[in-house]
């Protein structure tokens, strides 16, 4: 609508007057509004896009173009040509330059990786609501999440292909939710699972506005002093994900499902009227656990854990672990005796089995003595466990 407002704006003609006009007539007029956007110095895909717009409304009212209209560099799009993705450093730096009601809005974009429009539609009516935050209590108390990662979910009328899908948040994204609500309950207002997760400050409408959303990320992003655009917090949830994917942590179909694109997974979910098993649940949210450590920018306890399962992870798979045999382990809070165990039960690939295991899980105590008996120090498993190997 505002596309087709621009271009009547530019041509001096209602919506009425156009439809009124014939084929040959309407063809010249757009050939003439390129020619004029192009000498403007318009871009090409801004020209593209409002040929496009008014000729689909064209058709609906039953005068379609037909004829071809030829625009040069259609594709072209400068502002995006220079433009990257943040780092994790960069991001943090962005988050922390917003005040908490953006700072949930980017955090939430950033690493759920959902458009600006799924918190608040372009008119203010709809957005995001606790409710579609199953794993968040509110309670009498303070809000807290039951789990995370938290499960989104994107109800059919805010996804921008038009189904239903879920996605999650990790520790950091949970963390800024849950100090912006208890903030909003500090002030008085009830929390009801109707609420907006994020709370327009002096609009009378019930939700932020998609435009009011992307300015609140922009300002924090030029706070930050970097030129980008807000949906460029988008592109860093994909890019982390498709990193975490080449690594090993995430499957390409549950990346493309939490991304809100449609395929083998979102079929099933709607062949199945928006419930998927538990296991395959359970195993999603996991492979998002994977990808925090892509994701998040700041370090928890949460983190280091999960890196020190990683750790252990690539250990056992060089002992002969395929991933489906690691799916459901709780690496993080195995003792070093169960790991050794794991280990002694599968011989390392293309060694020799030696008296007693060749590679053992050890206290920080116990370090100085293995290596004066000769064995050598592999891999840190965390701050007081060492993989050491014996010689040979």
């Amino acid at each position: 609508m505002r596309r087709l407002a621009g271009f009547c704006s530019r041509v001096r003609r209602t919506p009425a007057q156009l439809a009124e006009l014939a084929e040959p007539d309407m063809h010249r007029l757009l050939l003439d509004f390129v020619t004029s956007e192009e000498r403007r110095g318009a871009t090409g895909g801004y020209v593209s896009h409002s040929v496009a717009v008014v000729r689909s409304w064209l058709t609906f009212r039953g005068r379609p173009v037909v004829r071809r209209i030829k625009i040069r560099r259609a594709d072209a799009t400068p502002t995006l040509e220079n433009e990257r993705v943040p780092s994790q450093d960069e991001l943090r730096r962005i988050l922390l330059a917003a005040p908490p009601r953006w700072r949930v809005a980017a955090a939430l974009v950033a690493h759920a990786g959902v458009p600006p429009e799924v918190l608040g539609n372009y008119l203010g009516d709809d957005g995001l609501t606790l409710r579609d935050l199953p794993d968040l209590e509110i309670g009498n108390g303070a809000p807290r999440f039951a789990r995370t990662p938290a499960m989104v979910v994107v109800r059919p009328e805010l996804s921008k292909a038009g189904h239903r899908y879920f996605t999650f948040i990790g520790a950091e994204a949970a963390g800024y939710v849950t100090d912006y609500l208890s903030e909003r309950v500090r002030s008085g207002e009830a929390l009801t699972a109707a609420t907006d997760v994020v709370h327009p400050a002096r609009s009378p409408k019930r939700f932020v506005r998609t435009i009011n959303i992307g300015d609140g990320i922009r300002a924090a992003i030029r706070r930050a002093g970097f030129p980008w655009r807000p949906y460029v917090l988008r592109a860093y949830a994909d890019t982390q994900m498709l990193l975490a994917e080449s690594k090993g942590e995430i499957a390409h179909n549950y990346r493309a499902f939490f991304m809100g694109h449609k395929g083998t997974i979102e079929a099933r979910y709607t062949t199945n009227k928006g419930r998927l098993p538990a296991t395959l649940v359970d195993d999603m949210r996991e492979a998002y656990r994977r990808c925090s450590a892509f994701l998040e920018t700041s370090r928890t306890g949460d983190d280091r854990a999960e890196r020190t399962a990683a750790v252990l992870r690539a250990l056992l798979r060089v002992a002969g672990y395929a991933d489906a045999e690691l799916v459901g382990m709780d690496l993080g809070s195995m003792t070093p005796e169960q790991i050794g165990a794991l280990i002694d039960r599968r011989p390392m690939v293309g060694t020799k089995t030696a008296a007693g295991p060749r590679q053992q899980v050890i206290p920080e105590s116990e370090l100085p003595r293995y290596l004066a008996d000769g064995w050598v120090a592999r891999i840190p498993g965390n701050g007081s466990k060492f993989v050491v190997e014996r010689p040979g």
